[in-house]
């Protein structure tokens, strides 16, 4: 299966709910693709590793590559904003994805683990 497949039936790596937690907030603060990064290496996931990698190289400032044509008068400083609202707009969209991304694999991790806290009691034996 691709990492596409992998988006488009939602299928994340097998991981605790606390380390989903961690992914989400890995997501959006410092780049984009850490959190899916590691939330797949953690849960030995290929496919997501490979969605981490291209979620990374997506926050990269592609746009600088035009900073050589930027003494072009107009023309130059026309093609470098273009590139510029470009990257943010992509930007953007990816750590909306990652934030989006982080979410189904928490909810994904807490349906998998049933998470329950260490003294939990179930109601049939609290009275006996």
């Amino acid at each position: 299966m691709s990492f596409i497949s992998a988006v488009k039936d939602q299928a994340t790596a097998d991981i605790d709910p606390s380390i989903a937690l961690i992914c989400i907030i890995l997501n959006v603060v410092p780049i984009a693709g850490l959190g899916t990064l590691i939330g797949g290496i953690s849960g030995s996931d290929s496919d997501i590793i490979v969605l981490g990698i291209v979620q990374m190289m997506l926050c990269i400032p592609w746009f600088m590559a035009f900073i050589v044509v930027a003494w072009i008068p107009f023309v130059g400083q026309v093609l470098y904003l273009a590139a510029l609202a470009t990257w943010l707009i992509v930007l953007v969209c990816n750590v909306i994805f990652g934030l989006y991304w982080g979410i189904v694999t928490y909810k994904n991790a807490a349906a998998k683990n049933e998470y329950q806290p260490a003294n939990y009691a179930p109601m049939a034996n609290a009275y006996q």
